[in-house]
């Protein structure tokens, strides 16, 4: 048990250095990050236990949109803790879950088959490829360049703890984050049909807020 524990231990330690070197490198994403979970949160707790009007397509709404805020802290750990292959996996079924939430509303959500992320806004869907490529351990270059450490003679020995790597821990942050924001959208719009109002206006500042936090990070641009 205790060589268990230990090795628990020794991942979390070393997962708490990483995140501090990552909120170095963040920038306005971290407060973009609260600002979005705020508004989730404000919302939420706003029409706690209020019956609305209901439908298939409401429920199955509800069900994404629920799925997705139960995996937020998780997702964020992840990432910021330097555990990519994992994070990576988060950020797609984020992603997908955007996707589906998309096709419910057009009517077109087929069951059992994995969402068109094309359908997801600011071309955020391009990069489902990329993230497969982490998720299912695919790709041997970025196997090489988050495990392997420097040779010892013939001996090419590999890390088992997370270590920070800022080009991918940012884009992984960058990604969960507008897609955070999408989400917004999307719980806003449940409230429409639900209750017969969406967002209140300080929650929309809070979101808009969040979007010149996303987009001075040029992780989405400006639509003119």
């Amino acid at each position: 048990m205790r060589c268990a524990t230990d090795l628990f231990m020794r991942l979390e330690k070393q997962g708490k250095l990483v995140r501090e070197s990552a909120k170095q490198t963040y920038g306005l994403l971290l407060d973009a990050h609260m600002l979005l979970t705020g508004v989730i949160q404000s919302a939420l707790v706003r029409k706690s236990g209020v019956a609305g009007k209901t439908s298939d397509v409401i429920a199955h709404r509800l069900w994404l949109i629920a799925s997705f805020i139960q995996g937020i802290d998780l997702c964020e750990t992840a990432i910021s803790e330097g555990f990519y292959f994992q994070a990576a996996a988060l950020v797609k079924q984020e992603l997908e879950t955007i996707a589906a939430i998309n096709e419910v509303n057009s009517g077109v959500r087929t069951n059992r088959r994995t969402p068109n992320v094309n359908r997801v806004p600011w071309n955020l869907g391009k990069l489902y490829g990329a993230l497969n490529d982490v998720a299912h351990v695919g790709e041997t270059v970025i196997l090489q360049s988050l495990l392997s450490m420097a040779p010892r003679g013939p001996v090419a020995p590999v890390t088992i703890e997370p270590r920070f790597n800022e080009i991918i821990a940012n884009q992984l942050y960058g990604l969960h984050v507008a897609l955070l924001a999408l989400l917004c959208f999307a719980l806003g719009q449940l409230y429409e049909d639900l209750y017969g109002e969406g967002l209140t206006g300080t929650e929309v500042k809070m979101l808009l807020a969040a979007l010149n936090h996303l987009i001075k990070e040029d992780v989405i641009r400006r639509i003119e």
